[in-house]
Parts: structure tokens; sequence; C-alpha cells
């Protein structure tokens, strides 16, 4: 990366190279030039009339209405080239501060995060939990970012979504720190339901857990990725030996 340099894109490839001179935004006086240049051949030059960027755009939106994104800059070519800045900003050290992991970063449209008059989800009920628990519980476990998880867990709980999986496994306590950070921000403590794998944490063993038990951290449990035999089969064992049974 350079500070300074010609403002320009070249794209270099095996036959040569293609190249755009202020490639930000169209020329509106007099127009915008592609410069194809080829081994062997003559350079050419394709010309692009004068334009103004947003009647291009409302033409292409209106042209692929029905296809609903434009081929040219697919949805996942937008997310690529999001993900492919991020990762450059990434790697020289760049954060602005309104992406920082303390940041009051605010909804996509500027209101109160609230549920959808339209959402569709069931809920459930949870031993010893007073709030309707929701069927979908949304994984915490790809984030990387603030406002990476500011943004699913906004749309999750606008449809409806109020539970929430998480384990020290996934991400060294990355996701609960993002996750804590998003319910602070959005004042929504007693709206929302987490779960925490206590058997993922750095001391996975029987003692550790029987700690946590002790200590009153462990207050509902259940399994994770269990078959219904395996449950049947360890609330028998429970009931044989005067164990307390996994809730279903």
């Amino acid at each position: 990366m350079r500070l300074t340099g010609r403002n320009e894109t070249t794209v270099p490839g095996s036959h040569g190279t293609i190249t755009v001179a202020d490639p930000w935004l169209p020329s509106t006086a007099d127009g915008s030039d592609i410069v194809v240049a080829r081994a062997g051949e003559p350079v050419e030059t394709i010309h692009i009339a004068p334009a103004h960027q947003y009647p291009l755009e409302a033409d292409s939106v209106a042209e692929f209405a029905a296809q609903q994104q434009s081929p040219n800059m697919s949805w996942a070519a937008t997310l690529g080239n999001a993900q492919v800045l991020d990762s450059w900003r990434s790697t020289i050290g760049l954060q602005y501060p309104f992406e920082a992991d303390s940041a009051p970063v605010p909804t996509a449209s500027g209101r109160p995060l609230e549920r959808r008059d339209d959402a569709a989800m069931h809920y459930g009920t949870v031993a010893g939990v007073a709030k309707q628990v929701a069927r979908l519980v949304i994984g915490c476990d790809n984030q990387e970012t603030l406002g990476h998880a500011s943004v699913m867990f906004d749309d999750f709980f606008e449809r409806g979504g109020n539970a929430f999986d998480t384990a020290h496994i996934y991400g060294g306590g990355r996701q609960e720190q993002l996750l804590g950070q998003w319910v602070a921000n959005r004042g929504i403590r007693k709206d929302v339901f987490s779960i925490g794998k206590g058997a993922h944490t750095p001391y996975c063993d029987p003692a550790s857990l029987a700690r946590q038990l002790e200590e009153g951290k462990l207050r509902v449990f259940g399994g994770s990725n269990w078959t219904p035999a395996r449950f049947v089969e360890a609330n028998a064992y429970a009931a044989k030996h005067g164990k307390r049974a996994l809730p279903r």
C-alpha cells in the first residue's frame, strides 16, 4: 500500500493490462477511458460517454429489477469487495473510532431496535426462566467485529429472535464480548436469553463443571448436538442413579 500515487486502477493479467484513469466516479464532462493493452497487439482505448453516476445507478436498478441484482456488480461481488477492503485495513491496523469494540453502533435504520409486527418466530419456555425463549437460536460463532455482530443480531431480534448460543471454544471469549456490548448498546438485557456451553471452557473437566454448578452459575442445562435417543438414555441413567435429568 502506498500513500501517494497515480489516481488510476491497473488490472494486470497473463495477456496484458486494463487501465482505468480516475476510476472512482464517471466523468460528467469528458467521459472516461478504459485502456486495454494486450501483449503483441495495438493498445485499445474504449471511451465511455460523459454521465452522472446516479442516473446510471437508477437505470441499472430499473433494468435488472426482475433479477433483483445487477450483473455488473452482484451481491456476492459487493460483499466480497467489502471483505477485501476490511482485510486490507486489518492488515495495516486501521480502525475508525465508530468501529471500536466499545462504540455505540446504531441500528441500520437509526431507529430503536424492536420486534417487527410481521415477525413469525415461535417461542417456548425453559424451566426457571420467566421470559419466552425463541425456538430458533442464533449462533455467536463467526462474528469478528462489533459492526458485524450488530447487523446480524439486530436482524435476528427484529425477526423475533431473542436466544443466543455462545461457547468459549468459538473465539476464546470474543463472541461473548461482542454479544454483551451489543446487548448494552441496545439496552435489551431483560429481553434476551443467552446459552453458554460449559463443557467447552478452558477447564473442560467434571470438577470444573461441578464448581460452576455449586457456585450457581449453572441453573438450566442441556446437551448440544445430541440425538433424541441419547437424551432418553441419559435421562434413564439419571433416574436410575438419582441424578437430575436433562430438560425436554
